[in-house]
């Protein structure tokens, strides 16, 4: 892979940022007994994107990786400005997703973050305690095996 493919240092630079404005997820999840194990499910989620990254020596930085680093770092502004946690976490997402995104269909994967999102909770709230848990690991796990898929091309009928 040549160095111009490679996430632009800008891709980092998003993407730490976000970061950064989601650090009150560790106090989500260790305090909120509805959002316990939503570290479990992000690293969950991110498996297909650290396998892919792993096995490939990093990610090709595609139109797609450019869409999604738009998106992150538009909304992660907006979150700021805003002070909308859920538009931070949403940009994290896609800032993950520009930088490590899993081969097999990454807009599913990308929607499987809501389940380490405290707004699964807010969804949710009207099922009991072990449902929303259960829930939040199931949606990850389900995301992550999505991703883990490798794409094939169903040749066209003649």
């Amino acid at each position: 892979m040549n160095s111009q493919s490679r996430p632009p240092l800008v891709a980092w630079f998003i993407l730490a940022f976000a970061t950064v404005q989601v650090r009150g997820l560790w106090a989500d999840w260790l305090h909120s007994p509805m959002d316990r194990l939503g570290w479990l499910a992000l690293a969950l989620w991110l498996v297909p994107g650290i396998v892919r990254w792993a096995a490939r020596g990093g990610i090709a930085f595609d139109r797609l990786s450019a869409v999604l680093l738009v998106l992150g770092g538009t909304l992660l502004l907006v979150g700021v400005i805003l002070e909308l946690h859920i538009l931070a976490h949403i940009a994290f997402a896609c800032a993950v997703a520009a930088v490590v995104r899993p081969s097999g269909l990454p807009w599913v994967w990308l929607v499987g973050a809501i389940s380490w999102m405290p707004a699964l909770t807010s969804i949710s709230k009207e099922l009991p305690l072990a449902a929303i848990i259960s829930l939040r690991i199931i949606l990850a796990t389900v995301a992550a095996i999505i991703g883990l898929l490798p794409l094939r091309r169903i040749p066209a009928r003649p």
